[in-house]
């Protein structure tokens, strides 16, 4: 208590005392009508004033801080809960963008779907086709956005909704280019920029040809499988096969993946392949399985293939 008492009558000197010589030298200044800083004299005495305010302040903090332990964990904490804040505030921050984040639908040159228009055909053909296109992603788009809107359980969007804005130059150019091209076009949808939930999406068109990837017969892998392995286990083989090896095969040869799932489509059905590995299994030997076109196949096409045994040895 008496160190208080002391701090306090040091602080009250000191501060009576430096407000007394201030207001005594603005007091000289303006009777001498001096300037500082090319101040006009009631300007100065003004600044005077000012400075002494700001004395009193930093020599109080000061000399309390030096003579109070208490003082000083009191400064010490205010930095602390500063630290505290700005740490608060860049979890806030990082909370709020991932909550963002993961409302996004589509990124920027996302894919949303593409169909096939064929070469040779008229400008309203084309126009009406295009049309299509836009009306299946706008669908695509919707079933999107409920699939989110379910996991967050709020309400979904109506199938009339209309989410897919595109640009008339762009889709001007894009039917000029399909009227000269003889051949058929692959034409996709592209977001042109990151749509989050319930947004309206700015699309782009983009075309390629559809080329022919795989002839009818072509092998597109193969893999050896051992015949003696148990039932369960050729089947395994045989459906990572189509999972890995025909997806990368496919995919580099340029089939067009499902945007929506980002699987190959096929027309291999799972009954196929139980079937196959029932019959490797029957043979009792390693078998090649080899992986062939039953028909030309084209980029948009999905992938219409069948699995043929090839004995070894």
């Amino acid at each position: 208590m008496f160190r208080l008492i002391i701090i306090f009558l040091v602080l009250a000197l000191m501060g009576g005392s430096i407000a007394y010589l201030g207001n005594q030298l603005g007091r000289y200044i303006g009777r001498r009508k001096l300037s500082i800083f090319n101040l006009r004299p009631r300007h100065t005495s003004i600044l005077i004033t000012i400075f002494t305010g700001i004395l009193i302040a930093l020599l109080t903090m000061g000399i309390a801080a030096i003579m109070s332990k208490d003082v000083r964990q009191f400064l010490k904490g205010i930095e602390s809960l500063r630290q505290q804040r700005d740490k608060l505030l860049e979890e806030i921050d990082i909370a709020t963008k991932t909550v963002r984040i993961g409302d996004i639908i589509f990124l920027i040159h996302d894919p949303i779907v593409a169909g096939v228009i064929p070469g040779g055909l008229s400008k309203d053909v084309i126009k009406e086709k295009l049309n299509d296109i836009l009306a299946q992603a706008n669908l695509i788009t919707i079933e999107k956005s409920n699939n989110r809107l379910l996991a967050l359980k709020k309400p979904f969007l109506g199938q009339d909704e209309k989410l897919i804005l595109y640009n008339n130059e762009n889709y001007d150019q894009t039917v000029e280019q399909l009227l000269k091209s003889k051949e058929d076009q692959v034409v996709y949808v592209i977001a042109h920029q990151n749509v989050f939930l319930r947004e309206k999406v700015p699309v782009i068109f983009q075309s390629s040809p559809n080329m022919l990837v795989f002839r009818r017969g072509e092998v597109i892998t193969s893999v050896t499988v051992d015949g003696r392995k148990s039932r369960d286990a050729i089947f395994n083989e045989l459906y990572g096969l189509m999972k890995s090896k025909v997806r990368t095969a496919a995919l580099k040869k340029g089939i067009i993946q499902d945007f929506v799932t980002g699987e190959i489509r096929s027309e291999l059905k799972m009954s196929d392949i139980v079937d196959t590995a029932w019959r490797i299994s029957q043979m009792r030997r390693s078998v090649k399985v080899e992986v062939e076109a039953k028909k030309d196949i084209y980029s948009i096409d999905p992938l219409d293939i069948e699995l043929v045994l090839v004995p070894m040895g």
